[in-house]
């Protein structure tokens, strides 16, 4: 009988949460949503970026056939039988354009800064080929004004 007693005193005091344990709850929450949300935005905009690199594919395989066939790189979209720079405009970019520079076949790829505001006037990412002896290409992207932590994992130097 004794031990029901005090059994019944302790569950008698402890009937729900203080309102200091509900504000301790509600402030964790709060701190980990503010750590959270750049993290997860950021996230989004490298798959938005991701997104860009799928388009300018069929851009970067006639670059490379032209290359394979002629002998020297494209030195513009039409020569290497690609559409106009301006019609590659889905999926956030603006145009893929092939160009001379930083070497002959890059292929830059810019983004529309309206749609990803956080890229700012930093948005473009450059691919540019490099051809070795045994006839493999191998593309490299660490160039263009995007900001590194935008860019894919491969291009990030």
């Amino acid at each position: 009988m004794k031990g029901l007693k005090q059994l019944r005193r302790i569950t008698s005091h402890q009937r729900g949460l203080t309102l200091i344990e509900i504000l301790v709850v509600l402030t964790i929450i709060s701190v980990l949503g503010m750590l959270a949300t750049p993290l997860y935005q950021g996230y989004r905009l490298r798959t938005k970026v991701g997104l860009g690199v799928t388009t300018m594919a069929p851009v970067q395989r006639l670059a490379a056939e032209h290359f394979i066939l002629e002998g020297r790189w494209p030195a513009d979209n039409a020569e290497a039988g690609a559409w106009a720079p301006d019609t590659y405009t889905v999926n956030f970019v603006t145009s893929v354009t092939i160009t001379d520079s930083p070497v002959p076949g890059s292929i830059v790829i810019t983004y529309d800064n309206s749609r990803l505001r956080m890229l700012g006037n930093d948005n473009t990412l450059i691919y540019y080929p490099e051809a070795s002896s045994d006839t493999s290409i191998t593309w490299s992207c660490d160039r263009g004004s995007m900001n590194n932590r935008y860019r894919p994992a491969n291009c990030r130097t």
